[in-house]
């Protein structure tokens, strides 16, 4: 139902955009099922959940980017696969982390922002969905050569991330994204 909810507030956020680029005048205190019902001329089931019926706080354009912020990131907290490196993800990949590295990554977890961490998390599933599929050498290459490739995750300073072997680089990642995901609840 989320994912449905999200997908007509999308269509209303595009046709929204599209209104504004032209210098149609939007009434921001317009209630948003009446905006999908009227402008947008959407079915009563496709903007029945934006209706709070009788409220005194009716959901209005306005509230139209917290309400998109809200709903993507329920939906990625309810993803039950968020935690997990990609299904292509090579075996090589996949060796478990031994304990020495669980507790540096454990440190690691302990010392950084939650913010930052998420940030990090993203980034290593994104590089995994990249690069997970493609054959590097496990002994010479770093998860870390991944993640911080383009210098757009800066750590505070008294905060070193561990080095990473490659063949860590998805059993490594489950592991922080599952505390990070953990903690964010």
């Amino acid at each position: 139902q989320r994912r449905k909810a999200l997908d007509t507030f999308e269509e209303c956020i595009s046709f929204l955009s599209k209104m504004k680029s032209t210098e149609h005048h939007i009434n921001k205190n317009k209630e948003i099922y009446k905006f999908m019902q009227n402008v947008l001329q959407m079915n009563l089931n496709e903007y029945s959940s934006f209706n709070l019926n009788n409220s005194d706080k009716p959901l209005q354009l306005k509230h139209i980017k917290s309400l998109w912020t809200y709903l993507t990131q329920t939906l990625a907290r309810d993803d039950s696969q968020r935690s997990k490196a990609p299904q292509h993800t090579l075996h090589k990949y996949r060796i478990s982390i031994p304990n020495e590295l669980s507790l540096k990554l454990n440190k690691l977890i302990k010392n950084i922002p939650l913010g930052l961490l998420g940030k990090i998390v993203l980034k290593w599933k994104n590089q995994l969905e990249a690069y997970g599929n493609i054959e590097y050498n496990v002994h010479t290459s770093t998860v870390n050569q991944f993640l911080f490739i383009d210098d757009d995750i800066e750590l505070p300073k008294k905060v070193t991330f561990p080095e990473i072997s490659l063949k860590h680089f998805a059993t490594a990642f489950e592991f922080v994204a599952a505390k990070f995901y953990s903690l964010s609840k």
